[in-house]
């Protein structure tokens, strides 16, 4: 996974990962194909990690996909554009991470991802009370 540890995290901003239960998901436009319902890994207001099911879809680093929309629990759509940074391949399960920058956020959707962020690390914190 693309979890970043405490030691590790040197990120311009705050990245947290979607609720278990209550999952981010993306449809994106990648070579004039539409993919729907991709899990998102993690999220910052930075960009975005996703899981990609199929190897078809594998884009190269570098690549600049225009049209990403995210459906944030309890706040809304966001969309955005970005460029792909990075590729993993998970060794045993040979699933396929893609880590997103985001290059172009309408205000409104910052917004959304600002308040998706928040909340999320308030049920974190709320979470991490109890150990």
């Amino acid at each position: 996974m693309l979890v970043a540890d405490k030691e590790q995290e040197r990120r311009k901003y705050i990245r947290v990962n979607p609720a278990m239960g209550n999952p981010v998901l993306s449809n994106i436009k990648l070579n004039g194909e539409e993919f729907n319902k991709l899990q998102v890994i993690d999220i910052s207001l930075g960009g975005v990690a996703l899981k990609l099911p199929e190897l078809r879809m594998k884009p190269t680093t570098g690549t600049h996909i225009l049209d990403m929309n995210f459906y944030l629990p309890q706040v809304g759509v966001a969309v955005a554009s970005g460029i792909v940074r990075r590729i993993v391949t998970e060794f045993l399960t040979n699933e396929i991470a893609c880590a997103l920058e985001f290059t172009k956020v309408p205000t409104s959707s910052d917004r959304l991802f600002f308040r998706y962020i928040n909340n999320r690390q308030r049920e974190l914190s709320w979470f991490d009370r109890g150990n």
